[in-house]
């Protein structure tokens, strides 16, 4: 979450429901609030979404045969390391 300056309590928040759903759905609000503010007009922003998007779906994805959070307790933390070292 740091290295990409992601808003941290709403990319708290995402992981946790995407970890609940089973997967990480990048459409609607919730993973554009997750992003910093930028221009969405920029070639940035869009290369960030997809980096963002790749490893967000990639941790969604190791972790959700594990039952997500309803079933083990993987912390914020271990879910913040796993997405800025994807």
């Amino acid at each position: 979450m740091d290295e990409e300056h992601l808003n941290d309590e709403a990319a708290r928040r995402y992981l946790h429901i995407s970890l609940k759903r089973e997967y990480a759905s990048m459409n609607g609000t919730d993973f554009k609030n997750i992003l910093p503010q930028m221009s969405l007009l920029t070639s940035n922003y869009l290369t960030m979404k997809q980096r963002v998007s790749q490893k967000v779906s990639a941790f969604v994805e190791k972790f959700k045969d594990v039952g997500g959070l309803r079933k083990t307790q993987i912390s914020f933390e271990q879910s913040a390391s796993f997405v800025s070292r994807s």
